[in-house]
């Protein structure tokens, strides 16, 4: 009797997990979920002691040798039913299955509070020196509702399409920001064979707009993933930030310093590459921060060897300074020579 009241009771469940949309009322759609599962998962485990209880009646029957068949028909029945009965929450996980419908909605509500919840970041104006900096870009309540889906989602080990959503939708939305920086200069090739006057005014933006990008955008991207995966207890949230860094474009800042370093030696050269490295070393505390661990492996390098590149190349151009200086001079004398003569 007690599981025909259970299974009663999932029915119910399943007919209003169907008709309910988690958007109107988040909260009361996960504790039917909740129920569901737990009335799954009391059936199966009920139906497994209610098994055990007919076999042993089954063996019994068996042993002796009972000659009516009725009874061992009766009792293999419903063996059978309590069989596809203990199955059913496994079957409600699978494909079509009621809880995995319910856990789709959830992962849909999911994506759709994060897309409704998305603007570009806002840089901040300045008073003086003093930057004014703009809050957490969601709201209280969307922030609770994420983190209450992202729980339910990880009991259930459900996670990997809410993860793939947030890091398409939080990416897109990261480079809707930087696109207001004007970053086209980032793609331009430069070759040893360039003149740094020539790119003067990009390294200037470049200075500039990296400093924006890390403060204002992946600043951000960084304090939302932390605390939208926060209650899992994983590096989950790492993992998101440094895919929408790198598909953002954080690479593309390093890859340009890069380049600049690549360009024709001379004085003007050095006072950029020191500008360059100046902020860098603004940003240290900001990068080590940011961009740690494994994931961001990739990131680390790309920094460490724009570093180094910055700084050797600054040397390279000091120690040769002399040297030039001196060629310049006979040049100067030898052309004062040839005009006097």
């Amino acid at each position: 009797m007690a599981v025909i009241n259970v299974c009663n009771a999932i029915q119910e469940l399943e007919r209003s997990i169907l008709s309910y949309h988690p958007g109107s009322d988040l909260s009361a759609y996960l504790l039917l979920v909740t129920k569901l599962e737990q009335a799954l998962k009391f059936l199966a485990s009920n139906c497994g002691l209610a098994i055990q209880w007919l076999e042993g009646i089954l063996q019994f029957l068996e042993d002796n040798v009972v000659s009516n068949d009725f009874y061992s028909f009766k009792v293999n029945m419903c063996l059978s039913i309590l069989q596809k009965l203990q199955g059913t929450e496994e079957q409600a996980r699978l494909g079509r299955g009621i809880l995995c419908a319910a856990f789709f909605k959830l992962e849909i509500e999911f994506k759709q509070l994060l897309a409704e919840n998305c603007s570009p970041a806002a840089f901040p104006f300045f008073i003086g020196k003093q930057a004014c900096i703009a809050p957490s870009p969601l709201p209280a309540a969307v922030m609770q509702k994420l983190q209450a889906i992202i729980g339910r989602l990880n009991g259930s080990n459900r996670i990997e399409k809410c993860v793939s959503a947030f890091v398409q939708v939080r990416s897109m939305n990261a480079r809707r920001s930087l696109e207001a920086l004007d970053l086209n200069y980032l793609e331009k090739s430069v070759t040893e064979f360039d003149d740094v006057q020539e790119i003067e005014g990009f390294i200037n933006q470049w200075c500039n707009h990296m400093g924006s990008a890390v403060k204002h955008v992946y600043e951000v991207e960084y304090m939302l993933c932390n605390e939208v995966f926060e209650e899992i207890g994983s590096d989950i949230g790492m993992y998101c930030f440094a895919k929408i860094a790198t598909q953002s474009g954080i690479l593309s800042f390093l890859q340009f310093g890069a380049r600049v370093t690549e360009c024709k030696k001379d004085p003007v050269k050095l006072l950029k590459l020191l500008d360059m490295f100046e902020c860098l070393e603004n940003l240290r505390a900001d990068f080590n921060r940011l961009f740690r661990g494994k994931n961001c492996a990739e990131i680390q390098k790309q920094t460490r060897d724009l570093i180094r590149k910055v700084v050797c190349g600054a040397c390279e151009i000091f120690w040769e300074f002399p040297f030039q200086v001196e060629h310049e001079r006979e040049v100067l004398l030898l052309q004062m020579e040839v005009f006097q003569g």
